[in-house]
């Protein structure tokens, strides 16, 4: 069975949850489509964390001071919470000294880089 079929069998339950085998076999199914991965923990969010609006535009790009990122939060059915940027300047030089002064590693908080800015 595809995902959207799996997606369809439970959209009119609203907000009921299905049976944990289900969800299992729906995350079974999610990996057939995409890797899944934790990327960034930011630790400090005053220091690393900006809105879009608070940032000039010349500064937002991968090679540049700071890159565009994706911030848990509230559920929102029709709205991307996409406003985020991370300080990124020199390859995340800062914060990987950040992280791995608080905690030893900074692999401890910047994880599965070799997956930050992917195409595919």
């Amino acid at each position: 069975m595809d995902l959207p079929v799996l997606f369809d069998r439970y959209s009119s339950m609203g907000r009921l949850f299905p049976r944990k085998s289900v969800l299992l076999e729906l995350l079974e199914k999610i990996n057939h489509f995409a890797d899944v991965r934790q990327g960034l923990i930011p630790g400090d969010l005053f220091r690393f964390c900006r809105l879009s609006w608070e940032v000039p535009p010349n500064e937002v790009g991968i090679t540049l001071k700071w890159v565009p990122m994706m911030k848990g939060g509230d559920y929102c059915k029709y709205y991307n919470n996409d406003n985020w940027l991370f300080k990124w300047k020199k390859e995340g030089r800062e914060a990987k000294a950040f992280a791995a002064a608080r905690y030893g590693s900074s692999s401890r908080t910047i994880k599965n880089e070799n997956f930050f800015f992917a195409k595919d």
